[in-house]
């Protein structure tokens, strides 16, 4: 937990034991740094300054680098512990000590001397709150204020600990400062006798044992370098018996440096980025240890919040709460209860879900940075690659679940436990939250939330079930939760399908029985299916009351049933052909229930004319329909009965049945059908939802209409549709012409058959009739399914081909652009340019002559411009393109620049004069506007609104600007021509080189990325012009350098010799100055990527470039391109069938860098993941890499991917049971805190694989971590 943003991350565990009682602070010099006391190294220059040795012995010697100002920082120095030893040879030690005493009693605490001391008195306390603290120092700054009176313990008389012993007070490990002036001084400062109280005596070192039988210690005021530290640790580690998980130590440093500096002396790190960043930290801690309660209330009033409101350390401290069991409780039973969107950061899935964009908008929401916890890991940027990097074996993020059970929640289930699953047994954290989840359960939130799980815990289903049915619930909560429960999870419907395949099985062997039929009507009837909602829907939860949610805000939700395929269901001929038909009504009807209850209107509703047949949408229906068939033709009478049960204000179902089956001349008279046709109400005349069926009855049974009830149908024709809402009054009549033509048409109902008194109504739809077409007729009747209606161009050039020039531009401005409710926009302009090239281009003359440049018309005749084998239309159009006012080519740069990037090339051959002309005349016109016009028209990166500050000198920038387009244009035209090495850079790219990369601002960036990702093929044309020109700009301190290498980098590709030796001196220091670049990851990782490949063995790498050179830039890289650069390992190494012996394991031997302190988490956990990805290769390189590894806390379910089925559907625990074992030993912690969630689960899939491997040592340390945890 973090309490400030820039807090250091304390641990969970930590925070608990202290307010338990059971923390000890340890503190070194460093926390009377603030107070104006010395440090050791201070002392030592007192005490040499004092006696001031020869310059020439040893003792002068040894301490000269520590004072000499030009000394290297990495220089090695003498041990200051050992120059005290030096001392006392020379002076006698306690003269010296006396001494150091002196200068110590010199100090006169003033101002806020000691403020430091007194926060570490309120931290390091008993259970009851007394100071209990330990200390290195001499000093009595622990004793100003109220530690004045606290007792006082000095060697070799230390508190017995084991015999239960107070620590209460202070404890001088190395001796108290004698500030009477009299007496010894037997203080701890020389190698000697650090020896004698840490290995030889061991009093310090026992002490220190038996304190962490007992106590978790925390070093403060240390480095890993210190004299204290070393002796205090080796003299713990010599017998190897105490618990390394028991010692933490606060130490200033990049986190992934101070953790592997720590950790290799066997302590948990805890790094801070600055002094006082530390101490207003522990401030902060001290004000949560004076009063615990008050601070939880303060946290818990923060979570009354929306937690998207709050910084990533603030929803941290309330994750801190969770965690345990009483802060849970708390904040369970805190009121008002915490706001319900805190389900989406404790929830992992949530919490990490995918980004989704919010067209109404226009923005991108990430939940990570709305719920993320200053914990999370970031998300990783796979996007960009060296070749073959397909991201197979990317490693898999997991993010903390606060809604699972962990190895802390002391439960024996507790890793199986969740609140969004069906899993029984709820350990007494997640029961709290339970709680908290059913006060809230009346929020829009919880609805949205569960819709997303895959089931819910039994306890918790079942009480939110009885609390959704209070009497005061919001009608919609009551129905979301009804819909819930009664609902079936989409990732659950596969199971839903087994009763088809069940009664299959059973029509084979049973026939439709009465049995048979009860199954059918039990088992296989209509459900209600739902899913989580997608896009921005499903990032964010509702944020309105139940007055305004909907369905569609929580889920998607629609109507399935368990039938597939039908064909392979044989129906009964006589016996039960009725009851099947009824009980398929039955279902019918139920479906219909459930679609009134979602809400559906049925958009796309199932046809009885399919012209295909779903196996997923609406079976029972299509089922029934054939039914009915079957039913019509044998039992006629039962088919009449049933289908005379249908009304026409029924579900839109048996709407569409009742018409289908009006169509059955054995059922129904003609008299029967035009009464149901004219009593039909209007709008259902007119839907388009039934229109398919009405048609076919209406054209089916026309012929058995006598001419009266034809007559009577053509009459309810022409009343024609009532007006919709989105009609006008005035398109009213148009629209409804329309539609009856249409119906005229579909029908086919000629004029002989209008009857006189409808004549004149008929004759007024004549215009309407002729503009039917006939694909407008046969799409009519068609089943209503998706379609895609994208917006089109109608480019017919009809309202504009007779104009003369000089009026077609007023004429195309006069033009509506598309009509109301219309897909097609109207672009005669567009049709013109590629129709008559040169007459769209007279019209943009002929104003051109007048002095007018409409914009608009020079974009767009620059976008359609057609490739014509014309030279003289395209001369003239070149030739007014480099007349155009440099104001107007600056409006049109964007198009103009893509103009040229398409044409160029072939333009030349037949225009070059004027093309040039044109070419430079735009050049001129960037090169002098004081606008930066040339910039690219990619927009900054935000997030929620706020810029990432992502740099702009990029290839990505400099493709999309006119700056960047031009120049690339030179180089099209290059590729065309035949030149062969040493020909030379042609001088259409050197002339124009200067002016290019001169433009200024963003678009002479765009101009250098471009000239640098073509450097080599300069560099085989001209090498000399090359070195001197473009060479330079790879100079890490040029003002191009940045550009320089992001074009080259572009190239996704490594360097060739002839461009490598050019460039070496400086891609060795490559890293860490692009850090200083605000480049994407994607592209950092191809920087780390080039590094490696080039790193490995390749019979070509200049013989300048040696293993070292790669050593340091992977030291220089920061943990994310490090672990992109061991992901790229695993691509090289399955190049080409498997190059791991020949590439990868001589790299890793030769070249990776061997300092612990690249141990670190991330890097280890890309250790596994190129291990388990290595398939075959798995033996030989992890024997290669053990020394890669370490036993690190990782994520606690990197394990998940050793159970997963590998090949021969066997996990890779199972097919390498030996490695996968070693690999667990390795990299597990001994300590049971934060075991791998499967471990368990690996060592049985181990154990059957290999028995006999249950003896082997490392699987008894794993199995006894396991059973102790």
């Amino acid at each position: 937990m973090r309490f400030n943003f820039d807090s250091p991350d304390i641990p969970d565990v930590l925070l608990e034991r202290r307010d338990k009682g059971r923390v000890v602070f340890l503190c070194g010099a460093g926390i009377s740094f603030s107070s104006g006391l010395p440090g050791f190294a201070d002392l030592t220059q007192h005490v040499i300054e004092f006696y001031q040795p020869a310059e020439g012995s040893e003792l002068h010697k040894a301490f000269q680098p520590w004072v000499d100002k030009n000394a290297k920082e990495d220089a090695p120095k003498v041990p200051l512990d050992q120059i005290f030893h030096m001392l006392y040879q020379e002076y006698g030690r306690e003269e010296v000590n006396e001494l150091v005493a002196k200068r110590l009693n010199e100090f006169k605490p003033v101002g806020d001397a000691g403020y430091e001391h007194g926060l570490i008195r309120q931290l390091s306390t008993s259970s009851d709150g007394k100071p209990q603290i330990v200390t290195t120092n001499f000093d009595l700054l622990l004793e100003l204020g109220d530690g004045k009176g606290l007792p006082r313990h000095e060697p070799p008389a230390f508190p017995d600990i084991k015999l239960g012993a107070s620590l209460e007070g202070i404890t001088y490990l190395h001796g108290r400062l004698n500030n009477t002036g009299e007496g010894r001084h037997p203080y701890i400062l020389s190698s000697a006798d650090f020896g004698r109280a840490y290995l030889s005596e061991g009093w310090a070192t026992n002490f220190i044992l038996r304190l962490l039988e007992s106590y978790t210690v925390v070093l403060v005021g240390y480095q890993a370098e210190d004299p204290q530290v070393k002796y205090l640790l080796q003299g713990l580690n010599h017998d190897g018996q105490y618990d390394r998980t028991k010692i933490y130590a606060f130490d200033k440093g990049e986190p992934e440096d101070i953790e592997v500096k720590w950790r290799d002396r066997g302590v948990t790190a805890i790094a801070y980025s600055d002094h006082p960043v530390l101490w207003s930290t522990l401030e902060a801690w001290a004000e949560r240890a004076r009063d615990h309660r008050a601070w939880r209330s303060k946290v818990l009033e923060m979570a009354q919040k929306n937690p998207s409101e709050l910084e990533p350390h603030e929803r941290g401290m309330v994750a801190h709460l969770v965690r345990s069991n009483a802060g849970a409780r708390a904040f369970a039973n805190t009121e008002p209860p915490p706001h319900a969107e805190w389900l989406c950061v404790f929830d992992a899935g949530v919490r990490a879900g995918n980004t989704a964009t919010d067209y109404f908008n226009n923005s991108q929401f990430d939940p990570l940075d709305a719920y993320g916890l200053d914990s999370d890991p970031e998300r990783i940027d796979n996007k960009q690659g060296l070749e073959g990097d397909d991201d197979d074996d990317s490693p898999v993020i997991m993010y903390e679940d606060l809604l699972t059970g962990s190895w802390g929640d002391g439960h024996s289930i507790a890793l199986d436990s969740r609140l969004g699953s069906k899993q029984i047994g709820l350990p007494s954290r997640l029961a709290s939250l339970s709680r908290w989840i059913r006060r809230i359960h009346d929020s829009p939130v919880v609805a949205w939330w569960a819709v997303k799980k895959f089931g819910l815990h039994p306890t918790l289903e079942t009480e939110l079930k009885g609390l959704v049915q209070r009497k005061d619930i919001h009608p919609n909560c009551f129905k979301a939760w009804a819909l819930i429960f009664d609902g079936v999870k989409q990732h659950a419907v596969p199971y839903y399908y087994r009763p088809y395949y069940t009664l299959l099985g059973l029509l084979k062997t049973q026939g439709w029985t009465e049995e048979v039929l009860v199954f059918v009507s039990t088992e296989m009837a209509p459900y209600l299916r739902y899913s989580p909602a997608t896009g921005i829907n499903g990032a964010i939860p509702p944020r309105s009351e139940w007055d305004n949610v909907e369905l569609h805000h929580l889920g998607n939700w629609d109507v399935k049933s368990p039938f597939r395929d039908l064909t392979k269901i044989d129906h009964p001929k006589e016996k039960n052909l009725l009851k099947l038909a009824r009980i398929l009504e039955g279902h019918l009807r139920l479906s219909d229930r459930h679609h009134e209850r979602i809400g559906s209107v049925m958009f796309y509703p199932p046809s009885c004319y399919p012209d295909v047949v779903s196996e997923e949408d609406y079976q029972e229906f299509n089922l029934f329909r054939l039914v009915f068939d079957d039913l019509a033709q044998l039992f006629p009478d039962d088919a009449r009965i049933m289908a005379s049960g249908w009304r026409f204000d029924d579900g839109l179902q048996f709407i569409k049945l009742k018409l289908y089956a009006l169509k059955f001349k054995l059922l129904f008279a003609a008299s029967e059908v035009t009464e149901a046709i004219c009593t039909i109400d209007r709008t259902l005349f007119w839907s388009d939802k039934s229109r398919q069926e009405l048609l076919f009855l209406i054209k089916g049974r026309w012929v058995d209409l006598s001419t009266l009830e034809k007559e009577r149908v053509i009459g309810k024709f022409l009343e024609g549709p009532e007006r919709y809402e989105y009609w006008s009054e005035s398109e009213y009549p148009e629209y409804k012409a329309d539609s009856v033509a249409e119906y005229f048409k579909w029908i086919d109902i000629r004029r002989e058959a209008i009857p006189a008194s409808l004549m004149d109504t008929y004759d007024a739809l004549a215009p309407a009739l002729n503009q039917v077409s006939e694909e407008r007729i046969k799409r009519l009747a068609e089943p209503r399914r998706v379609r895609v209606n994208s917006i089109t161009h109608d480019e017919s050039t009809a309202p504009i081909s007779v104009l003369p020039a000089h009026k077609i531009i007023a004429a195309i401005d006069a033009i509506e652009p598309r009509e109301f409710g219309s897909f097609v926009n109207k672009t005669p302009f567009a049709g013109l340019i590629k129709q008559e090239p040169r007459r769209a281009l007279a019209a943009l003359l002929y104003l051109a002559k007048k002095g007018e440049y409409p914009v608009v018309h020079w974009k767009k005749i620059l976008q359609d411009w057609p490739e014509i084998d014309d030279p003289k239309t395209n001369q003239a159009l070149l030739r007014r393109l480099g007349l155009l006012p440099k104001d107007t080519l600056m409006e049109i740069s964007h198009p103009l620049s893509f103009w040229f990037d398409k044409f160029f090339v072939t333009m030349l051959k037949d225009n070059e004069e004027a093309l040039w002309l044109a070419f430079d005349e735009f050049i001129n016109a960037i090169w002098q506007s004081e606008e930066d016009v040339a910039k690219s028209s990619i927009a900054d990166t935000t997030i929620e609104g706020r810029s990432l500050n992502l740099s702009r000198r990029t290839y990505g920038h400099a493709i999309n600007s006119p700056a960047g387009k031009i120049t690339e244009c030179l180089f099209n035209q290059l590729r065309t021509m035949n030149l062969e090495k040493g020909d030379g850079v042609p001088d259409f790219i050197k002339s124009r080189f200067d002016k290019l990369i001169s433009l200024g601002g963003e678009g002479q960036d765009c101009a250098v990325v471009i000239f640098a990702k073509f450097t080599e093929r300069m560099l085989w044309l001209d090498t000399d012009w090359t070195v001197a020109n473009v060479i330079p700009w790879f100079n890490l301190k040029h003002e191009n350098s940045e550009p320089a290498w992001n074009g080259f980098i572009s190239n996704s590709k490594v360097p060739y010799l002839p461009l490598l030796i050019h460039i070496q001196e400086h891609l060795k220091h490559l890293f860490p100055v692009l850090y200083k670049w605000s480049w994407s990851e994607g592209e950092r990782k191809v920087a780390a990527q080039i590094i490696v490949e080039l790193g490995m063995p390749h019979e070509d790498t200049p013989a300048s470039l040696v293993a070292q050179d790669f050593k340091n830039s992977i030291r220089s890289m920061k943990n994310t391109q490090r672990s992109d650069a061991i992901h790229y390992l695993g691509v090289a190494g399955r190049r080409d069938g498997g190059k791991w012996k020949e590439r990868v394991i001589p790299f890793i031997n030769n070249v990776w860098p061997r300092e612990k302190k690249l141990r670190t988490k991330a890097e280890i956990q890309a250790w596994i993941s190129l291990l388990t990805h290595s398939k075959e290769a798995l033996p030989e390189l992890l024997e290669c890499a053990k020394w890669c590894l370490a036993p690190v806390q990782l994520e606690p379910y990197w394990t998940q991917q050793l159970t997963y089925e590998y090949e021969e559907r066997k996990p890779i625990a199972s097919v390498y049971p030996d490695e996968i074992l070693e690999l667990c030993y390795l990299v597990t912690p001994d300590s049971t805190t934060g075991l791998p969630v499967n471990l368990e689960e690996v060592l049985d899939l181990i154990e059957q694989a290999k028995p006999e491997l249950v003896k082997d040592r490392r699987f008894q340390h794993l199995l006894d971590l396991i059973e102790s945890a």
